[in-house]
């Protein structure tokens, strides 16, 4: 049971309409969705393993970049203007959560592109089924 609810999660993550990422105490990314990768304009494999320095090119001017990646405190939440290679601009929202799991801690971050947010809000619900 336990391994279909994981497949089940990574599934739902991976089909969320906003990015997720997951670092380790180290700071490293362990886990990131398909959506987080692209609001920054890199690919999965370029953020699996690494420091979230690595996406200092691209928010490094925020004021609360070390905080909201790397710090041990509590949620952060922070939005910015981001600026992606091709040149547009992307108003995002970043959250940030420490969680402990067996004596471990861990980062969680979303990402939403409040443009996104602004169009979906404006749509009428759709009825399924």
């Amino acid at each position: 049971m336990k391994n279909l609810q994981l497949k089940l999660l990574q599934k739902t993550l991976e089909r969320a309409k906003f990015g997720v990422c997951i670092l380790d105490a180290s700071t490293r990314f362990i886990y990131v969705n398909g959506i987080f990768a692209a609001k920054f304009d890199v690919r999965v494999e370029d953020l699996l393993g690494f420091s979230y320095l690595s996406l200092h090119p691209q928010l490094g001017h925020l004021p609360n970049f070390h905080e909201m990646f790397g710090s041990r405190g509590p949620e952060l939440m922070e939005q910015c203007l981001f600026r992606s290679r091709s040149g547009e601009e992307r108003h995002l929202r970043l959250q940030t959560d420490l969680l402990e799991e067996e004596g471990e801690s861990f980062r969680t971050m979303s990402v939403i592109d409040l443009a996104d947010y602004a169009t979906a809000s404006h749509q009428p619900l759709k009825r399924t089924g």
